[in-house]
């Protein structure tokens, strides 16, 4: 009877081992699979970004706001405590990382974009201006053609025009944004602000 029982003990214990190696066994397996393969995810240092960047970036984005993502373990984001990646939780840097984002180059981009969108603007505007300082000009200087001798007040306003002119142009792309980046983005303009946009929290 003894024997009996001590060796149902030894099969209890082969039986505990086995499966111990089989979860242990499934558990590596399990954490192999799914296993961020960093290799696979772009780490690109250029100041510019690409065509393929912005197309990849918009949907991530979108799915990151919607998804309130910078909320996932507790940590919300603070730019006024350091960059954006620095105040991700553990679970928000993952959710990047498997959508194929450092998250540091994730945040360049989203600024990028948005100071891209800011030079755009400015610039329609700052055409406009220069554009009507410019028929301004023109309108002054026809007006002191037919003026048998030069006319100081309107030669004033033509100078003060000019150097309005030229300040409007020295202000033109403070941001320093690539000429490739503004023609990639302005034709593009209103739907790469609706995705920027179109989830921001207040």
């Amino acid at each position: 009877m003894p024997k009996t029982k001590k060796k149902i003990s030894l099969t209890k214990i082969i039986i505990v081992l086995l499966l111990l190696w089989v979860g242990g066994e499934w558990y590596n397996y399990y954490k192999a699979k799914n296993a961020i393969n960093y290799a696979l995810i772009p780490n690109p240092t250029s100041k510019e970004i690409s065509e393929q960047e912005l197309m990849a970036f918009l949907p991530v984005w979108s799915d990151y706001m919607q998804q309130n993502i910078s909320e996932l373990g507790k940590r919300p984001v603070s730019l006024a405590s350091g960059a954006p990646e620095d105040n991700l939780s553990d679970e928000a840097k993952e959710w990047l990382l498997r959508r194929l984002w450092y998250p540091k180059r994730f945040f360049y981009v989203e600024q990028r974009l948005r100071a891209i969108l800011k030079t755009i603007d400015y610039q329609e505007q700052n055409d406009l201006l220069i554009s009507d300082l410019s028929r301004q000009y023109e309108e002054l200087s026809a007006q002191q053609a037919q003026n048998p001798t030069p006319d100081p007040s309107l030669e004033s306003l033509m100078s003060g025009i000019e150097n309005m002119i030229h300040l409007q142009q020295q202000k033109q792309n403070v941001e320093q944004i690539s000429e490739e980046e503004l023609k990639l983005i302005t034709p593009m303009k209103s739907a790469v602000k609706d995705a920027l946009y179109k989830y921001q929290h207040n």
